[in-house]
């Protein structure tokens, strides 16, 4: 005569998920995590990149009201002017003289046939590499 308790202990373990069910489902959901990882990988870089983009915008507003109080461009800063000089004219917020890597944002005035140039030396933040972030105004 069988006992009830050995009746509870084989439909409960009936029930039970395989050491092997759960192995392919953790197979599953590692192949899903990695797929998830390799596409967002590029976005934070991407985001970065337009938040720098937008503050050059900010940055060019800063610029052109200059422009307009003064009918000049700021010399660069080596010539005692560039992006600090805004900030001391209350301009612009030294945040927004940053890329979005933390790094300051280059100002060159004149830069070659343009009134000035924006750069930042993105992700990398070596110069002149290719993720670089050259802004001239708009023309």
């Amino acid at each position: 005569m069988q006992k009830p308790q050995d009746k509870l202990r084989r439909s409960a373990g009936a029930r039970a998920f395989t050491l092997v069910e759960l192995m392919i489902v953790l197979v599953i959901i590692g192949i899903l995590a990695g797929i998830a990882v390799y596409n967002f990988k590029g976005q934070t870089d991407n985001a970065k990149k337009q938040a720098t983009i937008a503050k050059f915008k900010q940055i060019k507003v800063a610029l052109n009201t200059y422009y307009g109080s003064y009918s000049a461009y700021p010399p660069t800063a080596s010539a005692g002017g560039g992006l600090p000089l805004l900030i001391q004219a209350g301009l612009l917020t030294q945040n927004a003289a940053k890329d979005a890597w933390d790094m300051d944002v280059q100002y060159f005035s004149p830069a070659g046939n343009a009134p000035f140039a924006l750069v930042s030396n993105g992700a990398d933040k070596l110069p002149q590499t290719e993720d670089d972030i050259v802004e001239y105004p708009d023309q």
